[in-house]
């Protein structure tokens, strides 16, 4: 009697695993897919890799120092030729920042940190800026134009990406779906 109780148990167990597998690898596939469909891009990474970046004062960051902090991650990449355009979105951004559980963090293409320095404050961002003085991190990342979004969670899975195409003429469309991953 206990050996089949035992049997029961042993198969009960395994179709619980199996379920849990199933259902991981649909979520995996589904969060593939969004990343897929949300932009005209290929991105072919589903994590955000290790990078290494310069804050203002010149002093390297790392990935891993900047994922302590278990907050959606919205990493913004561009370069101060593409404040022009994206930029000027002022409601954009201060809905963005509105988030509470949402850390922006601006990449910026840029060699010379004192320049960049001026720059940020003249342009008075209010979210983290970094450099990537050797366009590393766009590698990493796999981008070749900017400006780029890319939302991630906690833990550093991309969950959204966008290259602001169409953003100008609908900025709630672009709330609504950075919303439905927070």
């Amino acid at each position: 009697m206990k050996s089949k109780y035992l049997f029961l148990c042993i198969l009960l167990l395994l179709a619980i695993n199996i379920t849990l597998l199933v259902q991981n690898l649909q979520l995996k596939k589904s969060l593939n897919v969004q990343v897929q469909a949300s932009s005209n891009l290929t991105l072919r990474i589903t994590e955000v890799p290790d990078f290494m970046v310069h804050d203002l004062g010149g002093r390297k960051l790392f990935s891993s120092e900047i994922f302590e902090n278990p907050l959606f991650k919205l990493f913004i990449f561009f370069a101060p030729t593409d404040c022009l355009t994206c930029y000027i979105k002022e409601d954009f951004w201060r809905q963005v920042k509105d988030r509470k559980n949402l850390e922006v963090i601006g990449i910026v293409q840029h060699v010379d940190i004192n320049e960049l320095r001026n720059w940020v404050e003249s342009e008075k961002f209010e979210f983290r800026i970094y450099c990537d003085r050797e366009y590393k991190v766009k590698k990493a990342f796999g981008i070749n134009k900017t400006p780029m979004m890319i939302l991630s969670d906690g833990t550093g899975h991309i969950l959204f990406v966008s290259d602001f195409q169409g953003a100008s003429s609908n900025l709630t469309s672009l709330i609504k779906t950075i919303d439905q991953f927070l």
